[in-house]
């Protein structure tokens, strides 16, 4: 409001003109400052803005500068302390807070919180380094260069030790947001902002007689509740939300935002400043917003289009040229206010690189981020000259410093994060880095959001490939009907998930099978992993996906995610995943495993793998080196038969379930695999379940070569083949087995196989039981058969065996070679009928006749 002293806009005006023919440059300045804004209203005011917005980061590029620099410029320049285009007012300073907040928010949401809880003691390290030497050089400039109080000192140093993260969005944009140095960075940030919060909170206090213990007590006791109700309180909001209102899009980012300023709003009840509520609303929000999902696009697009700008105008609005020109106060304050800040920042950077063991690059894009003061900066420093610590010169320092420092670090960021996006794309890709096309068919329109979503977590961030939405209609007599109605399916797909930033290609297919053209569409678009979903409703004995999955399953080698979503993905706190005997073995186990992680990671969510004790040490050998994007914890299990029980007792609805499961006839498939999904959709139908299928990298029905048994082969041989026994218990049966030919070592052979059989017995077939080990009284491969009368009943084997097989290895054949001869021979039992073939037997040579036909089947195959 003006002042009824000062004089009208015309008077002001008139004042501003004749200054510039008769006053010193200050003096214009002064005149220009003090004039009606050419632009007032507020149509005209944001419509401005926004003329700003488009045009200042076009010009800064072609000066080669970043735009965050030719929007702080512009504020300047259009500023009420320059050309006075604008002024500083209500809407502005609303606009530009709403754009502070947004940044602290979206630093919050977007840290990998995995990623955090790993190098939490490299962001403790940093902050604590970051904190220190800024505080001290601080302290000691403000008392021997400015002249300061001790509280004042503390009070000014304290904003060197804070730090906003402006140029966050840049490193989001280059792709390394994800990396060591950006997450310990981010990391730091709450404890460098909450300690210059708490800074001054207390200066503040003391200055008005306050710190008591009832002060004191206060403080601690509502940052502890107010801390408290938003990582507890907000997630359990948003999980109701996601889970009970399915609504997307307008809704979703409404909801977000409204929580996050809430928060911000709140803060001050606690004592703190509304950026450490943004931050927090970010932290507690992040694992419901997947990074690569269509709800953090929408959410980023908003901000980064609007508030963000808008921020970085009004930050440059604030710069006093008249002051700066005029007082040598404010030129000295600005100077060692910037120089300090500067300096002690590069300081902590380049020490805390060198005592984390991080490049060069990583080191000034610590800096970069690091440097930047803006928002506990103003908060101190008005506070600071509200209660009179602080004199106009050091108010208009801390603007200046605001300018210099949000010039400086996204400058160092834009070029180092250069530098270090250039070097993870020249780094060798691993199994799961590797860019790969996701098919996602749709029947019904109603998953298909799910189904995207699930698709765009699971797909690697480096990737640069599309998505294929995909509808197959059958082809009929008139087929345009079900084809347009099949691209109105696609329609909302293909929508969802280009509001995520990602290539979308939507494909239809006419042909006579739904499975055939899936197959069909893999082959000509070289998909690497297909996203499928699956209804649960039960299906033939045969067919325990359904008819179309398991055919297509039959056809193809690429990696499958057969889905069953009962609700939003986004509410997921943990994959329980369940692991089979020797699902680690599996060709395609690693990049399955990585693709698991990314899930995982995307959704916030913890890792929890089921399996038996020898399985899980094989899991985790496996990994050893491999990154995944989430902690991972091994649960062991005695048998698979506890797989049901043991969820009952763990799993809850925000559990999602992941099968590793196995085609028919690979080395990790049985029966009871097979109808394991069938069995957790009958137990948990409210859980989101997934049956995982590996990529096979070699080609269906050639993927343990080519295999024979000849008459000289010595694998199998009648005397090692006995017929009809009647042992109900499988120790003497085998036993009588081994006797004739293991002598008084059929004893000692009885224990080791009966062992092996309670830990990894494997079902080939209906009634056909395999049982291996490594011993050390055979020099090569051996295999022994047997069949029983009524069929023996086994601890771990749903079915009665009629037919056990028995093979040891010698101690010293390596792993793999032992691996390939169970899978040849499990491909031969695993043929329809096989089983019961051998079991109504009457002699050992009807018995190697049945396998060496079956062993034909598979070199015709």
């Amino acid at each position: 409001m003006q002042d009824p002293t000062e004089p009208t806009s015309q008077t002001a005006a008139d004042s501003a003109t004749a200054s510039v023919g008769e006053g010193t440059a200050a003096e214009v300045v002064e005149a220009v400052r003090e004039a009606t804004p050419l632009v007032g209203e507020p149509v005209g005011i944001f419509a401005g803005l926004l003329l700003v917005l488009f045009l200042a980061p076009l010009l800064a590029r072609m000066a080669r500068l970043p735009s965050i620099v030719g929007l702080l410029v512009a504020g300047i320049v259009l500023g009420p302390h320059a050309l006075h285009v604008f002024d500083r007012d209500s809407t502005v300073i609303l606009l530009g807070t709403v754009g502070l907040l947004y940044i602290v928010f979206l630093a919050g949401l977007d840290i990998d919180l995995h990623e955090f809880k790993r190098h939490r003691r490299t962001s403790l390290i940093f902050g604590s380094i970051t904190v220190g030497v800024p505080l001290v050089l601080g302290i000691i400039a403000a008392k021997t260069l400015l002249g300061m109080s001790w509280p004042a000192a503390i009070l000014l140093a304290s904003m060197f030790a804070s730090h906003t993260l402006l140029a966050y969005p840049i490193v989001a944009r280059l792709g390394v947001n994800k990396t060591r140095a950006v997450t310990t960075t981010v990391g730091g940030t709450l404890m460098t902002d909450t300690t210059a919060l708490l800074i001054l909170a207390i200066i503040a206090g003391s200055q008005e007689g306050e710190l008591t213990p009832l002060f004191w007590a206060q403080l601690v006791g509502f940052l502890a509740v107010y801390v408290g109700a938003i990582l507890w309180g907000v997630p359990l909001i948003a999980r109701r939300y996601f889970k009970h209102l399915p609504d997307r899009g307008v809704r979703d980012v409404v909801f977000v935002l409204a929580m996050g300023y809430l928060c911000a709003w709140l803060a001050p009840l606690a004592g703190m400043e509304p950026i450490i509520g943004a931050f927090l609303a970010g932290l507690a929000l992040n694992r419901f917003i997947p990074n690569q999902g269509t709800l953090m696009n929408r959410v980023n697009f908003i901000g980064q289009a609007l508030f963000v700008p808008l921020f970085l105008v009004s930050v440059g609005m604030l710069v006093n040229v008249g002051m700066i020109v005029t007082s040598p106060e404010a030129w000295l304050a600005a100077g060692v206010m910037a120089g300090t800040v500067t300096l002690s920042k590069y300081l902590a950077a380049k020490l805390s690189q060198r005592v984390l063991g991080f490049n060069r690059d990583e080191g000034d894009v610590m800096f970069g981020l690091s440097v930047p003061q803006a928002a506990a900066t103003l908060a101190a420093v008005f506070v600071g000259f509200r209660i009179e610590l602080f004199g106009e010169e050091i108010l208009n320092g801390a603007v200046f410093m605001i300018l210099v420092t949000c010039l400086i670090g996204p400058w160092f960021v834009e070029r180092a994060g250069r530098k270090i996006a250039i070097a993870e794309e020249q780094e060798p890709a691993g199994a799961g880095q590797t860019p790969a096309r996701i098919l996602v068919p749709i029947a019904n329109p109603e998953s298909a959001p799910e189904l995207m979503d699930l698709a765009l977590v699971a797909r690697p961030a480096v990737s640069h490939e599309a998505v294929y939405p995909m509808v197959v209609v059958r082809d009929t007599d008139d087929p345009d009907a079900e084809v347009a109605a099949g691209e109105k399916t696609l329609g909302k797909a293909v929508v969802h998930a280009s509001a995520a930033g990602v290539t979308v290609i939507p494909v239809t297919r006419v042909d006579m099978s739904v499975a055939n053209g899936i197959t069909r569409a893999i082959t000509e678009l070289r998909i690497g992993t297909l996203v499928i979903g699956w209804s649960g409703d039960p299906s033939l004995r045969r067919r325990p996906l359904g008819t179309v999955i398991d055919q297509v399953l039959e056809d193809t080698a690429q990696m499958v995610l057969v889905c069953k979503i009962d609700h939003r993905i986004n509410t997921t706190k943990r994959l329980l995943v369940l692991a089979p005997q020797f699902a680690s073995r599996q060709p395609g186990f690693i990049e399955l495993m990585q693709t698991i992680g990314r899930l995982a990671g995307g959704l916030g969510a913890k890792i929890t793998v089921l399996g038996s004790a020898t399985e899980l040490k094989g899991i985790e050998t496996r990994l050893e080196g491999v990154k995944l994007k989430a902690p991972v914890v091994y649960d062991a299990l005695r048998s698979w038969a506890e797989v049901i029980p043991r969820l009952r007792g763990e799993a809850t609805p925000d559990d999602m379930i992941v099968v590793l499961s196995a085609r028919e006839g690979r080395l990790a498939w049985t029966h009871q695999l097979s109808r394991m999904p069938r069995r957790i959709v009958d137990t948990f139908p409210k859980n989101n379940i997934v049956v995982a299928f590996p990529a096979d990298p070699v080609q269906r029905n050639t993927w343990v070569g080519a295999y024979s048994l000849p008459e000289s082969e010595t694998l199998i041989d009648e005397s090692r083949i006995l017929l009809d026994l009647d042992p109900s218990e499988l120790g003497p049966a085998i036993e009588q087995l081994l006797q004739p030919k293991l002598g008084s070592r059929a004893g000692e052979a009885r224990d080791t196989i009966v062992k092996a059989a309670s830990e990894y017995a494997a079902q080939l077939g209906a009634g056909v039981v395999l049982v291996h080990a490594h011993v050390a009284w055979v020099t090569k491969p051996t295999v022994y058969i047997a069949t029983f009368k009524e069929g023996l009943k086994l601890a771990r084997i749903e079915d009665p065996a009629r037919v056990v097989l028995v093979l040891l290895s010698p101690v010293s054949l390596p792993p793999e070679a032992h691996l390939r001869t169970l899978a040849k021979l499990a491909k031969i039992f695993y043929q329809k009928k096989t089983g019961e073939k051998i079991a109504s037997a009457e002699t050992p040579e009807q018995v190697l006749k049945i396998i060496h036909e079956g062993a034909s089947k598979q070199d015709e195959g």
